[in-house]
C-alpha cells in the first residue's frame, strides 16, 4: 500500500524541484546508506544481494523521468 503513494510523492518532488540531478543524487545517497540497515534487518548479513531497498526502485523511476523530460524538450 505505501508504494503509490512513495511514486506519488517522487513524481511530486520531480515536479517541484529546482535541480533534478541534485534530486537523483539525494535519493542515491539515501539507497546507498540505508541498504546495509536494510540487508541486516532482513537478511542479517551484509551485503545481501538477493533484495535491495525500495530506494533503488525510485531511483531508476526518477532516472526514466529524467530522461523522459530531457527528452521531450
Amino acid at each position: 500500500m505505501a508504494f503509490p503513494l512513495y511514486c506519488f510523492l517522487l513524481v511530486e518532488g520531480f515536479k517541484h524541484t529546482k535541480s533534478k540531478k541534485l534530486y537523483l543524487l539525494r535519493m542515491s545517497i539515501m539507497a546507498v546508506v540505508s541498504e546495509p540497515i536494510y540487508d541486516w534487518t532482513f537478511y542479517r548479513q551484509i551485503p545481501y544481494w538477493g533484495n535491495q531497498n525500495i530506494f533503488f526502485t525510485l531511483c531508476c523511476g526518477l532516472s526514466f523521468l529524467i530522461i523522459a523530460d530531457i527528452t521531450s524538450q
